[in-house]
């Protein structure tokens, strides 16, 4: 029985881990070039979602000096919650909008995203309040800190960004580099 011998050169084995480093570093640059965008992208799609079914969790219905208010001023009564103009939704989901805040910035770590309304009714709209003669309930346009839901979100962003890396040629490029 022949046993086999592992030859193992310190300098060949160094020199490789350095061009695989080198060459992942090359390849995360580029990705994360795009996958931030990608990310927000993502965000925005789920609160547009999250307008739409106007949930989850469903929100409550409009208040009964809500809904005549809304029809003394032209628009259905009842439905869509939170969209009567759509400069709530829009400031949220539209980079364009001028009260939209989506930033992407490079920190130690690595990219983050920053995505936001500069709309004054957000916070109390997100959270709920408490008026002179009424409470405004908390609908929540995006997923509570925490919830499952945030947990599934940030999994489908993650989903999203696999799925750009495994598209993004320069990746292909960077992984023949490597195993080349």
């Amino acid at each position: 029985m022949i046993t086999p011998v592992l030859i193992f050169d310190e300098k060949v084995y160094a020199r490789t881990i350095r061009r695989v480093l080198l060459n992942v570093g090359v390849g995360v640059d580029i990705f994360m070039d795009t996958a931030a965008d990608r990310a927000l992208g993502s965000a925005m799609y789920t609160i547009k979602e999250r307008f739409e079914a106007e949930g989850p969790p469903q929100w409550k219905e409009l208040a009964p000096l809500t809904r005549r208010l809304r029809t003394v001023l032209g628009y259905e009564p009842a439905h869509p919650i939170l969209v009567r103009t759509g400069e709530l939704r829009d400031s949220l989901i539209d980079y364009n909008h001028p009260l939209n805040i989506h930033r992407i910035r490079d920190l130690v770590k690595g990219p983050s995203g920053v995505l936001g309304t500069k709309d004054p009714r957000f916070l109390d709209l997100q959270w709920g309040t408490t008026l002179e003669g009424g409470n405004i309930p908390a609908r929540w346009m995006w997923p509570g800190l925490g919830s499952q839901e945030e947990i599934d979100m940030m999994v489908g962003m993650e989903s999203v960004l696999i799925a750009l890396l495994w598209e993004t040629s320069s990746y292909r490029e960077n992984k023949e580099i490597v195993n080349g």
